[in-house]
Parts: C-alpha cells; sequence; structure tokens
C-alpha cells in the first residue's frame, strides 16, 4: 500500500512537472494538478496494464513503438477526463499531448529507477 501511495505521488510530481516546462500543458491551479495527478496515476495502475495487454501483438509488430502511442492516448485522456470533471488542467494539442506523456514518462521511469 506503500509503494502504491508513493506511486501515486510521484504521478502528480510528473504531471506538476510537465505542467512547468511543457506551454502546452497548462493547469492555473496546484489542487487541480494535485487532482489529476491522482487520476493519472490510477489510470496508470488500472487502465494501462488492461490496455498494454491488449495492444500486445502491435507492441510486438511495432517494436514497441507503439507504447508511445499509448502513453499519449492516455496522457490525453486523462486531460479530457479531468477537463469533464471541472479541473482546470488543459493540453492545447497533439504535439502538447506528445510532450507531456515524454515528460511523465521520464520521470517516473526516473523514479522506477532510484526505488530499486
Amino acid at each position: 500500500m506503500r509503494r502504491f501511495i508513493l506511486w501515486l505521488a510521484f504521478n502528480v510530481f510528473a504531471l506538476w512537472v510537465a505542467v512547468v516546462l511543457i506551454p502546452g500543458v497548462r493547469s492555473p491551479h496546484l489542487s487541480d494538478v494535485l487532482w489529476a495527478g491522482l487520476l493519472l496515476g490510477a489510470v496508470n495502475s488500472w487502465v494501462a496494464p488492461v490496455l498494454r495487454f491488449l495492444t500486445l501483438p502491435l507492441r510486438w509488430l511495432t517494436l514497441g513503438l507503439f507504447s508511445w502511442v499509448l502513453n499519449v492516448v492516455l496522457f490525453y485522456f486523462v486531460a479530457w477526463v479531468s477537463q469533464r470533471l471541472g479541473l482546470s488542467l488543459e493540453v492545447s494539442g497533439l504535439l502538447a499531448a506528445i510532450e507531456g506523456a515524454l515528460v511523465v514518462s521520464l520521470v517516473l521511469s526516473l523514479w522506477q529507477h532510484m526505488s530499486k
């Protein structure tokens, strides 16, 4: 349970880093970043593994490159759901979603390497 809470906290931190670094990913309220980061952690914990399993043949066919597409789609999905929930997280387009997903992936992979 402690590891899951740390995972959620680092998802919040990774989303905050993306908001700070990527001009197309905006959220004026830190509390909205917190809630959207928790949503991102939940999506990465429960939805992403199912989608990764379902797209396994496509990931094999593309030698893993489809994983990046899946990360971008999940990042954009979290931004879309956040807006529907009344949070102020905004992703201005596909390029911002690609950059945001890249930053979040890098921060989370850095945390995974540090936690081993």
